[in-house]
């Protein structure tokens, strides 16, 4: 990997890796490759996954009928057992009122209280379906909770996707992550590569202590399907809050699985209860950087956020004087719960402060150093992590879909949200300050800016004392320049999840066409199979396809994954 103050060294050559990729583009050899996908099962998902994406009062309703239900047929079935006909003795109708209890309680069962039953049970108890929901009614009952929920309750839209995508009806079993693979693999053309990114959930009620062994079970799995499928590349998940745990030797783990090979990248997801600039995850970082290794990491606003009490997170050196205080900007952060208050850990400008503040993440982190009682040998100097500028990101989702449609319709001031065009170091901040939001926050005062736009900057930022060229557009990147055209030379995003929604074509075909430097960093991705909620895999892929045009996409597909995947342990020429 390159550092701060050199263009090559012996371990990655990045002029080397462009070449390969430009020679397969030339020789029509790209691959196809999707860079963001999820083949976990219902078995890996946490306990308390479902927590918060029901309503109250819908679960309040629910118990009510449920048990009014079974109240109702416990007087009906009474009734039957004390029914009789004019002349004819109770005795002989014994037989016949037995039979009728039976059939009335299995219609109960199927058609009213399976799927009550199922609501209630995988909302606050092990997610793992049983012989109830064996009926092929229960799958068009979650089919249309599904498309009933798609505008109101999206989260819960998500959820039942894992169900469908996860659960064989027919065998009445949880699906393997390899059967899931293949499915996946059922909707692209042959030899496509996919990277399949783990998800570890066993935090996220419980900031200190895992509650199961969901991950390590889907890791394992993960790992042996990876040994079987030369097209899947894995990302290996790094919570900080595992890699403290002193049960664990989890770093370890994570090093063994990148340097032979079994994983290909590292996921992070801040959103369920950590910032990206945790102190905890320095060890991780370097290992990235030492070995040019690619991070995926959640930057939207979505369904899956902290569960647990906000006050367990006090002891993660934020907080101060009875608030939550931004270590990098200063600012309070606001929010009563997990939902609100997870917006602070995946906006993106707290990768700005990790790759571009090195003088406060210095203080940070030698504040957390005694917090967490690391006791690290490290001296933490602000040179010294200048380094950070180099680490391969990429910010998932773009900002999320709700952000390209807050840049396409809210009014915005050149002076305080230049779309692409940079002046200075401080991104979409309105006098110089970080304004932060919530969900619900009252923001009528505040100038509005999109996260969307935010990435879009930060990827086509340019080093500093480097003039922007021809308002920040370049047809050519050279590659013996090539670490001298941006400011954070690794730093990409995907498309993930936002093809659900056709209105956000026109932006992605315009921000590739407009800008070449942006049109280098952006990956396609589905987010499968979370997406899977609009249409099919092939049939997303084809509409994006043929509206950004032939060239475009392959772009985004054949052109820069490669280049974001290569490492100094996976040669560019295996990926291509």
């Amino acid at each position: 990997m390159l550092n701060s103050d050199s263009k090559s060294n012996e371990v990655y050559d990045h002029k080397n890796v462009i070449e390969n990729v430009k020679r397969s583009e030339q020789e029509n050899k790209l691959p196809f490759i999707n860079t963001h996908t999820h083949i976990f099962n219902f078995d890996h998902v946490n306990n308390h996954f479902l927590k918060g994406m029901i309503p109250w009062f819908v679960t309040v309703l629910l118990t009510l009928i449920f048990f009014g239900l079974l109240a109702g047929l416990y007087f009906f079935v009474n009734w039957i057992f004390n029914w009789s006909f004019w002349g004819i003795p109770r005795d002989y109708l014994l037989l016949t009122r037995i039979l009728a209890s039976v059939v009335i309680a299995g219609i109960l069962i199927t058609w009213v209280l399976t799927p009550i039953y199922f609501i209630l049970y995988i909302s606050y108890f092990r997610p793992r379906l049983n012989w109830l929901l064996r009926t092929a009614y229960f799958k068009k009952f979650i089919n249309a909770i599904r498309n009933i929920s798609h505008r109101r309750f999206p989260s819960f839209e998500r959820y039942t996707n894992i169900i469908l995508h996860s659960y064989d009806f027919a065998k009445n079993r949880v699906k393997t992550q390899e059967e899931i693979f293949n499915r996946l693999q059922s909707y692209y053309p042959s030899k496509t590569k996919f990277v399949a990114l783990s998800m570890d959930l066993d935090y996220m009620v419980n900031c200190k202590k895992p509650e199961g062994k969901f991950y390590h079970d889907q890791l394992k799995e993960l790992a042996l399907l990876t040994k079987k499928s030369k097209e899947l590349y894995p990302f290996i998940h790094a919570d900080p809050r595992r890699l403290a745990n002193k049960n664990e030797n989890y770093y370890e783990t994570i090093k063994e699985y990148i340097v032979d090979g079994t994983f290909s990248g590292i996921k992070i997801y801040p959103a369920v209860g950590y910032f990206p600039f945790d102190l905890r995850l320095k060890p991780v970082y370097d290992l990235a950087l030492e070995y040019n290794i690619p991070i995926m990491t959640h930057c939207s606003i979505g369904p899956v956020y902290y569960r647990g009490s906000l006050s367990t997170l006090r002891d993660d050196g934020y907080y101060e004087n009875g608030k939550f205080i931004h270590p990098f900007t200063g600012n309070e952060l606001h929010g009563r719960n997990g939902k609100q208050f997870s917006p602070h850990f995946t906006h993106p400008l707290n990768y700005y402060c990790l790759m571009n503040e090195p003088e406060k993440l210095s203080v940070f982190w030698q504040k957390c150093d005694k917090v967490f009682g690391i006791n690290s040998k490290d001296e933490y100097e602000p040179e010294s992590l200048k380094k950070y500028r180099n680490l391969k990101f990429c910010l998932g989702h773009f900002g999320g879909s709700g952000e390209w449609e807050k840049f396409l319709d809210d009014p915005w001031l050149p002076s305080a949200a230049t779309s692409l065009n940079i002046d200075g170091d401080l991104l979409h901040m309105p006098n110089g300050k970080w304004v932060h939001t919530y969900p619900g926050a009252d923001v009528s005062k505040l100038t509005p800016h999109s996260w969307h736009s935010i990435i879009s900057d930060m990827i086509c930022k340019r080093p500093e004392n480097k003039t922007q060229q021809n308002n920040g557009r370049s047809d050519t990147i050279s590659i013996d320049n090539y670490e001298d055209t941006f400011h954070f030379p690794y730093l990409y995003s995907d498309i993930s999840y936002n093809l659900s929604n056709e209105e956000m074509y026109p932006l992605l075909k315009i921000r590739l066409e407009s800008n070449k430097l942006l049109a280098e960093k952006i990956l396609f991705g589905t987010d499968f199979f979370m997406v899977s909620t609009k249409a099919s895999e092939r049939r997303i892929t084809m509409k994006v396809r043929s509206y950004i045009g032939e060239d475009n996409f392959r772009k985004i597909s054949g052109y820069n994954p490669p280049v974001f995947l290569s490492t100094a342990i996976t040669n560019i020429n295996e990926i291509l």
